[in-house]
C-alpha cells in the first residue's frame, strides 16, 4: 500500500507538471480564485523558497539519500510499523521523488500553484509538507511503543 502511495504521488505530480508546462508560458498565470489563487508556471532551480540556487548536485544527492532511507524504513516496517507514520513517510518520499525527477531531468523544479504572496509551489511540495506535518503529529501525540494516543505527552 505504501509503495502505491509513493507511485501515485509521483504520477500525479508529473502529470500535473506536464499539463501546466504544455498549457502555459513561463510566468503566465490563470486565475482560479481571483488573484489570490492562480496557476502560474514557475521554474525553480533552488530548493524551497528558491534558496540554494546553483547547488544542483547537493539538491540531488541529499534528497536522494533521505528518500532511500525513507524507502528502506518503509520496506522494513511496512507490516509492523505505525500506519500514520508510514503513510506520512510515503507522502514525503513521493513528493521528494517527484521533485527529484524534475531536478535530474530538467535542472529545475516546475512549480505552478500560487496562493497570495506565498512562493509558488507544486503538488510534490504539498505532499512533502503534509507528510511532515503528519510526522510531527505522530511524534507529538502517538505513543511510539504502543501506538496509542497520548493526551498528556507522557
Amino acid at each position: 500500500m505504501y509503495f502505491f502511495i509513493i507511485i501515485a504521488v509521483v504520477a500525479i505530480d508529473q502529470i500535473l507538471k506536464t499539463i501546466v508546462k504544455a498549457g502555459l508560458d513561463l510566468n503566465e498565470s490563470i486565475p482560479v480564485f481571483g488573484d489570490f489563487l492562480t496557476i502560474t508556471l514557475h521554474m525553480n532551480t533552488g530548493a524551497a523558497f528558491s534558496i540554494m540556487q546553483g547547488f544542483r548536485a547537493i539538491l540531488i544527492i541529499i534528497p536522494a539519500i533521505f528518500i532511500l532511507l525513507i524507502i528502506a524504513y518503509i520496506t522494513k516496517k511496512r507490516k509492523s510499523g505505525n500506519r500514520l507514520l508510514l503513510f506520512s513517510l510515503s507522502l514525503i518520499a513521493g513528493g521528494g521523488i517527484g521533485n527529484l525527477i524534475d531536478r535530474i531531468l530538467f535542472g529545475r523544479v516546475t512549480d505552478f500553484v500560487s496562493v497570495g504572496t506565498f512562493p509558488v509551489f507544486n503538488f510534490a511540495d504539498s505532499c512533502v509538507v503534509v507528510g511532515c506535518i503528519l510526522v510531527v503529529f505522530y511524534l507529538l501525540f502517538i505513543d511510539r511503543k504502543t501506538g496509542k494516543k497520548t493526551l498528556s505527552g507522557d
